[in-house]
């Protein structure tokens, strides 16, 4: 396998991988990243992609919308998004997704924000996507709300502030992530979500800490 930086390209190369998981996960279950966006973060250098030989199987896209603002605000309104953010989501084939591709270029992307000269990183994912919550946290995102209202669909959003990516992980509150209503009261507490790790039945806890 062999990572690299996306350019325009490869735009055939995404819409096929897209189509591909659309079919492995179900057109119903599978939202695709529009065209537009797409080709915009291949401008700005904000997709990396993984190849197995010649196919690609995984990316990780930055990308950012004047939309993002207006819901991130009001999730996150001590933030000040105009200064520079990046919104990031993955599309990975079913046989990539035990090979911590998604880890890697996760960071890449983080880095490249960072280049870019951009303060914030948001992206958002389903309480039960235990896999992508523990990628996520592992890179340093905390999650800051969990709601249906925002998103269309129950989701954590999650933030990382790119100019303080290190975080002491530290907590005795584990909460399994099904359990919407004690995180949300959490969550008005000013706790935010850090590390995710399975128990000893399967399902996906989160710890919360206190800043």
């Amino acid at each position: 396998m062999s990572n690299r930086l996306l350019n325009i390209a490869d735009l055939a190369l995404i819409q096929e991988l897209q189509l591909q998981v659309a079919e492995e996960v179900g057109i119903k279950t599978y939202i695709p990243i529009k065209d537009s966006i797409v080709q915009e973060s291949l401008v700005r250098g904000m997709i990396f992609g993984s190849f197995l030989k010649d196919r690609l199987i995984a990316v990780c896209i930055g990308f950012s919308q004047k939309e993002d603002i207006l819901i991130f605000n009001k999730i996150l309104p001590k933030i000040n998004l105009e200064q520079g953010f990046i919104r990031l989501a993955y599309v990975v084939s079913i046989e990539a997704r035990e090979a911590g591709l998604i880890k890697i270029l996760l960071k890449e992307c983080l880095m490249a924000a960072r280049r870019l000269g951009l303060n914030h990183a948001l992206a958002t994912v389903s309480p039960m996507n235990g896999k992508s919550i523990k990628i996520l946290l592992d890179s340093g995102f905390q999650i800051v709300n969990v709601s249906e209202e925002h998103f269309g669909s129950l989701r954590y959003a999650t933030y990382l502030d790119l100019n303080n990516i290190q975080l002491e992980i530290k907590s005795d509150i584990w909460i399994e992530s099904t359990d919407i209503e004690q995180q949300s009261k959490l969550i008005e507490r000013g706790f935010v979500g850090i590390m995710a790790r399975k128990s000893d039945s399967g399902s996906t806890l989160i710890a919360y800490q206190q800043f």
